[in-house]
């Protein structure tokens, strides 16, 4: 919430400690500095949108690829769009936490899942062979275009326009 309101640069252990009730050493013992609670705050987003991804996989399998395709991307765009404060202030901070390559390990694992759930319609597949490349492109491309919005608030570019979009490129990027 803080980081929210006031931003990175004016965010100190000590208002997070205020504002949580504990004593500033109290909350060292967890958290040595801000990097530290930088990371907690985005390790605890992963491990949420982890469980959501895979229910979503799960949820809409029956479906059929389309199906999940749309609902993965909806996810992805409202969860920017609801995180939107919070990634306009960590998106520079975040290549300067420590945790970083941990995050961007378990980023990976976590669309690792949508890979194999797509590898099981391999002739679906564009390049199945090169699944896990391809999946690691556009994940990232779709990752810089909700980076961008979040910045901007999305205002030039609302999530119901970014959806369709964003399906529409995964589908030409991934399948045949």
């Amino acid at each position: 919430r803080i980081l929210e309101t006031v931003g990175v640069d004016a965010l100190t252990t000590n208002k997070v400690a205020a504002k949580a009730g504990v004593s500033i050493g109290s909350l060292y013992q967890y958290f040595p500095g801000k990097d530290a609670i930088f990371s907690a705050l985005v390790e605890r987003e992963m491990e949420k949108n982890d469980a959501a991804f895979q229910a979503i996989i799960d949820q809409n399998r029956a479906a059929g690829r389309e199906a999940v395709v749309e609902a993965v991307i909806s996810f992805v765009v409202d969860f920017f769009y609801e995180k939107r404060t919070f990634f306009s202030a960590m998106l520079p901070e975040m290549m300067k936490l420590r945790r970083t390559r941990h995050v961007l390990i378990r980023r990976h694992e976590t669309i690792g899942n949508l890979a194999k759930y797509l590898k099981e319609n391999a002739h679906e597949l564009r390049a199945p062979e090169q699944i896990d490349r391809d999946m690691y492109v556009i994940s990232h491309s779709i990752a810089g275009v909700l980076q961008t919005a979040a910045l901007e608030d999305f205002v030039h570019h609302p999530p119901e326009q970014l959806k369709p979009e964003l399906v529409r490129l995964f589908n030409g990027y991934i399948f045949k």
